[in-house]
């Protein structure tokens, strides 16, 4: 073997190495497009013939191909905004979302498709600096609410 081939052929395993890793990820599904596959994009809500001034609620996914999907909760207290940087399939019918909060927070949110909706089944909030995660909805959850599920929420027209 030519010693001058060596300093060709490490650069040459560098780059074939990035592409295979490229290759193993082009098999990933893009948060949005597994959100779109899912039918969780929209507007939702438990009652979308109630107004936000009457007490409603929406969620809204938006599922855009430029950047993160996003989900803006609007409800009384006003609106919302968090990027969704991941989603796992975990089913037919189950989906994990995790949420990147405004403020450094995080959630991770267990959903069940229904219908034309959904109900969360889990939902668990991680706090920077926090030592235990809050589980705000399924087993384990806070005091009273027995191991419920969450709401059901259904895609609201228009």
């Amino acid at each position: 073997m030519d010693p001058s081939a060596l300093p060709l052929r490490a650069p040459a395993l560098s780059a074939l190495g990035a592409l295979l890793a490229l290759g193993l990820l082009a098999g990933c599904a893009s948060p949005g497009m597994e959100l779109r596959q899912f039918g969780v994009a929209g507007t939702f809500s438990d009652d979308c013939s109630r107004s936000i001034a009457d007490g409603g609620a929406r969620a809204i996914y938006d599922v855009s191909t430029a950047g993160y999907p996003t989900f803006t909760a609007v409800n009384r207290y006003g609106t919302f905004r968090s990027k969704i940087v991941r989603v796992d399939r975990i089913g037919p019918d189950r989906l994990v979302m995790y949420i990147d909060d405004p403020g450094g927070a995080w959630s991770e949110v267990d959903i069940r498709r229904q219908g034309d909706g959904f109900v969360t089944t889990r939902m668990i909030n991680h706090k920077p600096n926090g030592y235990r995660p809050v589980v705000a909805v399924g087993s384990d959850g806070p005091p009273g609410t027995g191991g419920d599920e969450g709401l059901f929420v259904q895609r609201c027209a228009g």
